[in-house]
């Protein structure tokens, strides 16, 4: 039961803040914060509560001073807590979860206090390699579920650092710069998102990731994945995308090109010499073709006859 008194620690937008029990009723508490403000707070949303009730003869000022101690002596502990060390004896047990107190006594011995419970509390949430915490109970990852949340993390490092690249690398090449490969080793990589996100839109794998990559960038704008592309000189101002959307193909493969290098044209003389040509040059012939056609489908000649 929580009571007035009680000194407890809820988390708010990532972090962890004391609060002093003003008032019990029911599900909802009345606390006074750390940072000197009175909250209406759920009971679920309780972390941490301390085993003993703190007197409230002191002044206002002084609780809130105790509180910010407090949260500052936690999180000083929690820092110097090595996680991996207590998860190898824990791992090595059948049993996958505990109580708070037996790992926290693990690290700090026998009649461990609500300072040190709390602090090894704070550990856990920020280090969610080794251990997991829900109602009040400690579980032991195994450690196959270790390697995939190191996996994981490395994985987000990774995807990160290409935002934080590629998008300051996008914001350059819109200004007019070049951005030299070296200073973005991921470049065709992301042109190749970008160019896929383009063409087939949600359906490519890498949409999300382009969303953010132009998020960070400010690059939001209905066209900018076309400009990206023209400028960063992947396509031409008139590039047929209708034509790369259908998946032809846009270039010619190696062995026809070096089919095609092979091809001469004719010289006149064996021309003349093919029997199954006829010399009609002192013919006015017209045709529908161009001057530089090179090879006409049909002609015509007018004679008086």
């Amino acid at each position: 039961m929580i009571l007035p008194g009680n000194l407890i620690e809820f988390i708010d937008s990532g972090k962890f803040n004391c609060a002093f029990v003003t008032e019990s009723s029911g599900a909802k508490l009345r606390l006074l914060g750390q940072n000197g403000r009175d909250i209406n707070l759920a009971q679920s949303r309780i972390v941490c509560v301390s085993k003993n009730r703190h007197p409230f003869d002191a002044d206002r000022d002084s609780l809130v001073a105790e509180l910010k101690a407090t949260a500052l002596e936690r999180e000083k502990m929690a820092g110097e807590i090595d996680l991996q060390e207590i998860w190898e004896i824990a791992s090595e047990d059948p049993v996958r979860e505990f109580s708070v107190t037996f790992l926290a006594e693990l690290i700090f011995g026998e009649s461990v206090n609500d300072d040190q419970v709390a602090a090894f509390v704070r550990a856990v949430f920020a280090d969610r390699f080794y251990f997991k915490f829900k109602a009040g109970r400690i579980t032991v990852h195994s450690q196959e579920q270790v390697d995939q949340l190191r996996h994981q993390m490395e994985k987000e490092a990774e995807k990160e650092q290409i935002i934080a690249i590629g998008s300051s690398a996008l914001s350059r090449i819109m200004q007019g710069e070049q951005v030299a490969d070296i200073d973005w080793p991921e470049k065709e990589n992301v042109l190749d998102w970008i160019e896929e996100t383009e063409l087939i839109g949600n359906e490519s794998p890498h949409a999300d990731l382009v969303r953010q990559l132009l998020k960070k960038a400010s690059l939001t704008g209905p066209h900018d994945r076309y400009h990206i592309l023209v400028r960063a000189g992947r396509w031409l101002v008139n590039e047929n995308i209708p034509l790369r959307k259908s998946g032809h193909p846009v270039e010619f493969s190696a062995e026809t090109v070096t089919t095609a290098s092979g091809i001469h044209e004719s010289l006149l003389e064996d021309l003349l010499s093919d029997r199954k040509r006829r010399d009609l040059r002192d013919l006015d012939i017209f045709t529908i073709d161009g001057p530089d056609t090179k090879a006409f489908v049909a002609g015509r000649s007018l004679a008086n006859q």
